[in-house]
């Protein structure tokens, strides 16, 4: 039995008896060897066409585990609530919040070191197979209020805080959109990395379709920028794609900038539509001709 399946039958009972969690750079290598191994070896050794399958799957459990331990997180950051309403004082109540405090102490550690395992994981993926991996979707301080009580309140905060940075990272963002059958990715990486010079904060804005979006996803993930996806609501039919484009420009922060890599209707429309919000639009290859003129029918779209 695990020390942790120790701590889910019986509560945390001896802090010093749990191992510390390796260092990113030990995690990351582990993941990196792992998905190099399950794609690149895999190929070589004449499993190609599921090589690069196991490698996403691989990825794809990191990414479950970080969610899982998140909602655990989450879960606890409840128990810490309800611990704090309950506070009297009293050693029996402040020592049953400073271990629930301790166990999400912990689980909040195996959450960063999981979120470190699967970003290396990511890019070992995107090195090998050219294709950014993407998800299927202590002592009173006054009367009553004990250490414990404070660091239960900080925790909650901290949690807030750090979910709405993950959601939203701050920095000016930058739209990426175009043709969705390219191929040629050193156009986009090149003009990506002026922008990037121009902006080293900036946060890619994109609806992940395939193509110049995709290419420019796997920039981001390789130069490390923070990138925001809003995918299209395809219930909405043949509109989805031109109501993610308002979503993008009605993104908060407000979007400084849109860099165009050709395309058709749907990018000529979202051109259009910046230029009117006053987003300046940098264009690499214009959409094509006859894509603008159909552009224009749905502008009211």
């Amino acid at each position: 039995m695990s020390v942790y399946d120790e701590i889910e039958l019986h509560g945390l009972r001896d802090a010093a008896a749990i191992p510390d969690i390796a260092d990113a750079a030990t995690l990351s290598a582990i993941a990196e060897l792992v998905v190099r191994s399950l794609t690149v070896d895999l190929d070589e050794a004449g499993l190609g066409p599921v090589a690069r399958s196991i490698g996403w799957s691989v990825v794809n459990l990191l990414h479950r585990q970080v969610e899982k331990a998140e909602r655990r997180g989450y879960e606890q950051a409840q128990a810490i609530k309800q611990l704090l309403a309950e506070q009297d004082g009293s050693e029996v109540k402040d020592l049953a919040l400073q271990e629930a405090i301790e166990r999400q102490r912990r689980d909040s550690e195996i959450v960063d070191a999981l979120a470190v395992m699967r970003e290396a994981a990511a890019e070992a993926f995107a090195a090998a197979t050219g294709e950014v991996w993407l998800p299927h979707h202590g002592t009173r301080t006054g009367p009553g209020l004990t250490a414990a009580i404070i660091d239960g309140r900080a925790r909650l905060k901290a949690l807030a805080e750090r979910a709405a940075q993950v959601m939203n990272p701050p920095g000016p963002r930058i739209i990426v959109t175009g043709c969705v059958k390219q191929t040629d990715a050193a156009p986009i990486f090149d003009t990506l990395d002026r922008v990037h010079a121009r902006h080293p904060d900036m946060v890619l804005l994109h609806k992940g379709s395939g193509g110049v979006e995709r290419i420019a996803g796997l920039w981001a993930r390789l130069r490390g920028v923070p990138s925001i996806v809003l995918r299209p609501d395809w219930a909405l039919g043949r509109q989805a794609p031109f109501k993610a484009n308002d979503d993008l420009l009605a993104h908060d922060p407000r979007p400084i900038g849109l860099v165009v890599f050709g395309g058709e209707g749907v990018a000529a429309n979202l051109a259009q539509k910046a230029h009117r919000k006053g987003v300046r639009v940098m264009t690499v290859v214009e959409p094509a001709a006859r894509a603008v003129a159909a552009a224009g029918a749905r502008s009211a779209a």
